[in-house]
């Protein structure tokens, strides 16, 4: 009885959480995390090999950053979900995740590559490639939002830093031709920053970018009006949260043509990457799709705190599986599986 209960409160705790596996890319100080469900992504870095992963982006499940559509009417299109004639796909080609989602009216694509801001340097730039096909006959209006969840520079206060050594600490508008070319994502605690680059090759320059709560924005139906000066905080529900937002308005596109953008998010703030890079070169990565078959109940805490999120998570549901197939859980099952809820815990109270 005792192992039903238990069974029971994962599965219900799992049930919130375990999402289908994600496709990786996975360099020497870079790893990228990307749905199959809806494209939206994880960003990690470490020093050495020997570290553990830490998020550059707020680490949820879904993700907490996003890319969010809209049609000319202003009116968010179900971008990431299925039925209605809606299709998805996602697939590893040649170290490039492909994410595609397509309705009636138009197919999107965002295809992720991590690359080398240097010749002959390791992986240390995510490149973020969007396109957006029209598919009909006539000509369509599309506009979208991309929403990026920093969090480093939250605990100190110095949320985002502007050229100059210009902090934004509240919310905060910029236009598209006032728009910097880079902005920084920084936590001088643990010396690891996140550099978002604006105005490169092949980059389309946003309407306005805009800072603000991350859980307001979200709450906010249509187009949200910035509070100049207004602090991070949505309370009770979402305190010192901030998100950076790239806003797009309605582009015009012609039947059949695809529109194209480029959004760049480096480890380091000089960048030289070349437009093109090839399939064939080496930049120490490796694809996966899991990467916890092998552990086993005797993972220590260590490990468990080494381990994503969506790592965590699968190993919680392989205690759930034995308890399926009426197996009798092992102290060290229990054990493991109070370290993971904890751990769980410790990092959705980040937020």
């Amino acid at each position: 009885m005792k192992n039903k209960l238990f069974y029971i409160f994962i599965f219900l705790f799992s049930l919130n959480f375990i999402h289908s596996e994600p496709l990786k890319l996975i360099g020497n100080f870079i790893m990228l995390s990307v749905s199959i469900e809806d494209g939206r992504f994880l960003l990690y870095q470490r020093t050495t090999k020997d570290e553990k992963w830490t998020p550059l982006i707020f680490e949820d499940f879904p993700s907490t950053t996003y890319f969010k559509f809209f049609d000319k009417n202003s009116k968010s299109i179900n971008f990431g979900e299925g039925g209605n004639k809606n299709y998805s796909e996602a697939k590893i080609t040649d170290n490039t995740i492909v994410y595609f989602w397509q309705n009636e009216v138009v197919n999107i694509k965002l295809i992720y590559k991590l690359v080398p801001s240097k010749e002959k340097s390791s992986a240390d730039t995510l490149i973020i490639d969007l396109s957006i096909l029209n598919l009909t006959e006539k000509e369509t209006e599309i506009g979208y939002v991309f929403c990026i969840d920093t969090y480093l520079g939250e605990k100190s206060k110095k949320h985002f830093i502007l050229p100059g050594n210009i902090l934004v600490n509240t919310e905060r508008e910029i236009t598209k031709y006032a728009i910097p070319s880079i902005i920084q994502s920084y936590d001088e605690k643990i010396k690891l920053g996140l550099n978002i680059f604006f105005n490169k090759e092949n980059q389309i320059l946003p309407d306005r970018i805009f800072f603000a709560n991350w859980k307001k924005v979200l709450d906010t139906i249509g187009n949200y009006k910035v509070e100049e000066g207004k602090d991070f905080d949505l309370k009770p529900y979402s305190i010192n949260d901030s998100a950076l937002f790239l806003d797009y308005k309605g582009n015009q596109i012609a039947p059949k043509i695809e529109l194209k953008n480029r959004f760049m998010l480096s480890l380091t703030s000089n960048i030289e990457l070349v437009t093109e890079v090839s399939t064939t070169t080496t930049i120490d990565m490796t694809t996966t799709t899991t990467t916890i078959d092998n552990k086993s109940s005797q993972t220590s805490n260590t490990e468990l705190v080494n381990l994503s999120l969506s790592d965590l998570l699968k190993l919680l549901d392989k205690i759930n599986k034995k308890l399926q197939n009426d197996e009798k859980l092992t102290d060290e099952d229990i054990k493991l599986s109070d370290q993971i809820l904890e751990e769980i815990k410790k990092r959705r109270g980040k937020k």
